[in-house]
């Protein structure tokens, strides 16, 4: 047998479509990948899951079988877990983003359309992105937060039934509800080389890309590549400045009067009476003490 008549092998790509997704994502996704990936060069598996849950052991199992592919129908949540499964593997990561604020999606420049993502994965380009490993099997691709924007993201989790009048409207409305959280937590933060800082911030965040969501930006300066968190502490403010910093997270401005470091592994501790809650990718995240190490191109993700 020659070589021009040698089969192609069937690439297999498993679909994980989170049911807070919704099922119109289910439908799209289910109607346009059969026309971006034809018969016979591939195979499609849609999964989709009762329970957020299973995305984590159905992306392993994957993996395992040696997919092509695991395919993240949703959210920045959705991806946490298949990234929780897949860092480390030879497995490709794709995105089709149907969640509220698509951070992770937007951080790469995916297509925030069905259509458009599905063109990007099968274009078949993988880059090696960074992934924070850290203790009690917790982990994250894009974003750790604690302090007020931990108490907006589990608030945020409880007002999913608002999606079905706007996303954004259900962030807004859970930093309303969380207003009287808007006070500085003592913490102590371990970097590199020992280096410790001790302070009272109202928020502070670890972040792999620059992106929150909805295009809203924390980190300005981070990259998913360079193999370092980008540690944002942002301090108490007065309501003027505070007003400022709501917008310049909106046009890539650092945020006044906080402190930026990198660092490739953080330890988060509370001075205060009680441990504090921690949000992964915009989910709760259990709560301190944390350690971070970033795995420096851990997750193979398909992307433009």
């Amino acid at each position: 047998m020659d070589k021009t008549s040698r089969k192609t092998p069937t690439k297999h790509i498993h679909f994980l479509i989170n049911p807070g997704a919704g099922q119109r994502a289910a439908a799209t996704v289910r109607r346009l990948a059969p026309q971006a990936f034809p018969a016979g060069a591939w195979r499609l598996h849609f999964h989709e899951l009762s329970n957020w849950r299973q995305i984590r052991v159905l992306a392993a199992q994957a993996a395992r079988q040696r997919a092509w592919a695991v395919v993240a129908v949703g959210g920045d949540g959705t991806l946490n877990q298949a990234a929780l499964a897949l860092a480390g593997s030879a497995c490709r990561l794709g995105v089709v983003p149907a969640g509220t604020g698509n951070g992770y999606a937007r951080a790469l420049g995916i297509p925030l359309d069905a259509e458009g993502a599905c063109a990007v994965i099968k274009a078949g380009k993988v880059r090696r992105l960074d992934f924070g490993a850290m203790d009690a099997d917790r982990g994250y691709a894009n974003m750790l937060g604690l302090g007020y924007d931990a108490w907006v993201a589990a608030r945020a989790n409880r007002l999913r039934w608002m999606n079905r009048v706007s996303g954004f409207a259900r962030y807004l409305a859970a930093g309303i509800l969380c207003a009287h959280h808007l006070r500085p937590q003592r913490l102590r933060l371990t970097l590199d080389h020992g280096r410790v800082l001790e302070g009272r911030w109202l928020l502070v965040a670890a972040a792999l890309s620059p992106q929150y969501g909805f295009g809203c930006t924390i980190a300005p300066e981070a990259r998913l590549d360079d193999g370092l968190l980008d540690v944002v502490c942002v301090p108490p403010s007065g309501p003027i400045t505070f007003a400022r910093n709501c917008l310049r997270l909106f046009t890539r401005q650092p945020l006044l009067g906080a402190q930026f470091h990198r660092s490739a592994t953080l330890r988060v501790e509370s001075l205060e009476k009680g441990p504090l809650a921690l949000h992964l990718d915009g989910e709760p995240g259990g709560v301190t003490p944390a350690t971070v190490k970033v795995l420096p191109g851990a997750l193979r993700v398909l992307a433009p």
